[in-house]
């Protein structure tokens, strides 16, 4: 069975964060479910991110708000699923 969710960011202004793939300055995310109960597994769908120009150097990622929608596919369609995250996140305002 496939539920839909999302993950939404909301940045103050003048932070950024950054892209799964941020480059060679940026911190990429790191999402941990494992402590979720009755996932067989967890789909992102990262929107288009923005390139920045900073210090001469190229980040890849975004400002303001950031929702990545997932795909989440149960194990057991009749029970519940727990979702128990541990997330790592860069977010930098320069």
């Amino acid at each position: 069975m496939v539920t839909w969710g999302a993950i939404k960011f909301t940045l103050n202004p003048g932070w950024k964060t950054y892209w799964k793939k941020p480059g060679p300055f940026g911190i990429p995310p790191v999402f941990n479910w494992s402590k979720s109960e009755n996932i067989q597994d967890i789909e992102f769908f990262w929107p288009t991110p923005k390139i920045f120009h900073e210090f001469g150097t190229k980040v890849i990622g975004y400002k303001d708000v950031l929702t990545i929608p997932l795909k989440i596919i149960k194990i057991s369609s009749s029970e519940d699923a727990i979702l128990n995250i541990n997330l790592e996140f860069g977010i930098c305002s320069d």
